[in-house]
C-alpha cells in the first residue's frame, strides 16, 4: 500500500520531529524545521525544512504571512538549498508578532528533487530577532552655553530622527522637569518668560516602538545685566571722503561684545537699512551709489539683544565729469514699459565694446551685457521684474551715460 504524500495535509500544522512518511519507494516527505526573521534582514522570511529543496518555486500566493494578525503581502519567493525565502512588502520590526502558512498549489507545489512534496500547513509561529534601533536626537537651538536676557521668551529646537521606524514625540525638559512636548516635526518649542538663572536644557525622543533616547544637555544663561557691545565703521575711516558718482563703495565694521557675542550688524543710510550682517567679517559693498552726501551709521545687536550704534561716516559722492545723464548719446523706449525696452544708439560708442548694466534702485543688478560699436540698436527683456522704477547704465573707459526708467 502506497502513502499519499500527494494527499491533504496531515493536521494543521506538520509535527515538527514527527515521523517521516514514506512511500513503498521510500521517498521521504520533507519536514518543516524552523521559520525566522533576522534583524539583518527584516524584509526577508526564512523557512526551513529537514532536506534539500527542488528549484520548482510556487507562486507567492501560496505562501501567507500575518504580522500582528494582519495579512502581510508576500513580494517573492526563492528557494536555495533547504530553505525558502519570502521577501516582504514591508520589513518586520522589533516586537512583531509574526506567523506563516503554506497551501500546496495544483502549480509548481514546493517539493524535492525526487518529487516529495511539501505539505500543506497553517500558521506557524516565526522567530522574530529584530532589534530596535533607538532614535537619534540632539538640540540645535540655543547654543550650548547661549546667554539671554531675562524673562526671554527662549525658543528650543531639536533634530529627532529614527533609524527604522518614526519619532512620536519629542519632550523639551529644564533639568528633570518636562517643559513642553511636540509630535511631528519640526520639533520646537518655545519656553515663555524665563527668569534669571543657569539652565540645563535636554530634550527626550520616544520612537514607535516606544524606545526613548535623551539628548546631550545644552546649558544657557538668562542675566539680567548685559554690557552693550562695541562698533566703530573703520572704512571709510574718516568723515568727507569723496567718491565718484555711481562708485561701489565698501563698508567695514568692528563689533565685539565684552560680555557675549555679536548676533548681527546692521548698516544704515540716515534712517534707511541697507544691509543686516550675522557673522564676520561685517564688511558690505554699496553697489552704484549715486550723486549726492550721506551718512552712514552702524548698529550692533549682542546674544541678549542689547544694542550699540557707531558714530556716523559721512562721505560725498560727486557728480562725474565724463556722466551726462541727459546725453543724446542713446534713445530708450518705451518709458515707461512692461519690461520690453529697446535702446538705441543716436552717435555710434567710442569704444569696441562698453558695458550695459541695469539695477533696481538698491543697486541690485538684474541685468548686464556688452555692447559692440557696431551695433545700433539693443532689445532686452526684464519682463521677469516687479513694477518700478530701474537704472540703467553704459559704460567704458571714456563715458557713462545714465537713464532711469519704469517698468510698469
Amino acid at each position: 500500500m502506497i502513502t499519499d504524500y500527494d494527499g491533504a495535509p496531515v493536521g494543521n500544522t506538520p509535527d515538527i520531529g514527527a515521523f517521516e512518511i514514506q512511500t513503498a519507494n521510500s521517498i521521504v516527505i520533507p519536514q518543516y524545521k524552523s521559520s525566522v526573521v533576522e534583524n539583518a534582514t527584516p524584509a526577508s522570511l526564512e523557512i526551513t525544512y529537514n532536506t534539500g529543496l527542488a528549484n520548482i518555486v510556487p507562486a507567492v500566493s501560496a505562501f501567507t504571512v500575518t504580522v500582528n494578525s494582519e495579512f502581510r503581502p508576500v513580494s517573492s519567493v526563492a528557494i536555495s538549498g533547504t530553505k525558502i525565502l519570502l521577501t516582504l512588502a514591508v520589513p518586520i520590526v522589533s516586537g512583531d508578532e509574526v506567523t506563516v502558512a503554506y497551501t500546496k498549489p495544483a502549480i509548481n507545489p514546493l517539493q524535492t528533487t525526487e518529487g516529495a512534496q511539501v505539505l500543506t500547513f497553517g500558521n506557524l509561529q516565526v522567530v522574530n530577532n529584530c532589534i530596535n534601533i533607538a532614535p537619534v536626537i540632539s538640540i540645535t537651538s540655543p547654543l550650548n552655553n547661549n546667554s539671554f536676557a531675562s524673562t526671554s521668551d527662549i525658543t528650543i529646537t531639536a533634530n529627532a530622527t529614527d533609524p527604522d521606524g518614526s519619532i512620536s514625540s519629542v519632550e523639551f525638559y529644564n533639568g528633570s522637569t518636562k517643559i513642553g512636548t511636540a509630535t511631528s516635526a519640526p520639533y520646537s518649542f518655545t519656553w515663555n518668560d524665563v527668569a534669571a538663572g543657569t539652565y540645563s536644557l535636554t530634550v527626550v525622543a520616544t520612537d514607535n516602538l516606544n524606545s526613548k533616547v535623551r539628548s546631550s544637555a545644552v546649558s544657557i544663561t538668562l542675566s539680567d545685566n548685559n554690557l552693550p557691545p562695541v562698533v566703530k565703521i573703520t572704512n571709510p575711516d574718516k568723515g568727507g571722503d569723496k567718491f565718484k558718482n555711481n562708485a561701489n563703495i565698501t563698508i567695514d565694521v568692528f563689533a565685539s561684545d565684552p560680555d557675549g557675542t555679536i548676533s548681527s550688524v546692521s548698516l544704515f543710510n540716515g534712517s534707511n537699512l541697507l544691509v543686516q550682517l550675522t557673522s564676520a567679517p561685517y564688511s558690505f559693498i554699496w553697489k552704484y551709489v549715486a550723486a549726492g552726501t550721506y551718512s552712514i551709521t552702524a548698529v550692533a545687536t549682542d546674544n541678549l539683544n542689547g544694542t550699540s550704534t557707531s558714530a556716523p561716516i559721512d562721505f560725498i559722492v560727486e557728480n562725474d565729469s565724463v556722466t551726462n545723464a541727459n546725453s543724446e548719446l542713446i534713445k530708450l523706449y518705451p518709458n515707461p514699459n512692461d519690461g520690453y525696452v529697446s535702446i538705441e544708439f543716436v552717435n555710434p560708442l567710442k569704444n569696441e565694446k562698453s558695458n550695459l548694466v541695469v539695477t533696481d534702485l538698491t543697486g541690485k543688478q538684474i541685468y548686464s551685457n556688452t555692447l559692440l560699436s557696431s551695433e545700433s540698436i539693443q532689445q532686452i527683456d526684464l519682463s521677469d521684474n516687479k513694477p518700478g522704477f530701474y537704472i540703467l547704465r553704459i559704460r567704458d573707459k571714456d563715458i557713462l551715460v545714465t537713464r532711469k526708467f519704469i517698468i510698469h
